[in-house]
């Protein structure tokens, strides 16, 4: 089993794109879990679930694209913009949907339900 203080980021980032590895994946998921979960939440005002939500978010991206990390920076500044990212994606979809609210389903008037039975 690697250690993670042992194995540096870039040498477990080559171990998943050339060795398709999900252990050392979840090595890297489980070194930068909490520091992205605490960016989330303060991001989200302490809002756990949904600071949960983007986490697995960030991860899922980051594991997705994986390949294109070019190590010009660490990976953990390469991890936090996709997380950045993520953060304003939300945001954008908070101000959409702020933006074009979901109709409330209009009452029908009871005297019509009753008129409507065969409907």
């Amino acid at each position: 089993i690697y250690k993670v203080e042992k194995l540096s980021d870039i040498s477990l980032v080559t171990k998943v794109v050339m060795l398709h590895d999900r252990k050392s994946f979840d090595l890297l998921v489980r070194k930068y879990q909490s520091p992205i979960r605490g960016f989330f939440l303060r991001q989200t005002l302490g809002d756990a679930q949904l600071s949960d939500d983007l986490a697995q978010d960030t991860f899922v991206k980051a594991y997705t694209h994986l390949s294109g990390f070019r190590g010009t920076a660490s990976f953990s500044t390469w991890l936090y913009r996709i997380a950045y990212r993520t953060s304003l994606d939300m945001l954008r979809a908070i101000k959409r949907a702020a933006a074009y609210p979901t109709p409330e389903p209009l009452e029908q008037d009871p005297a019509s339900a009753k008129s409507c039975a065969r409907c």
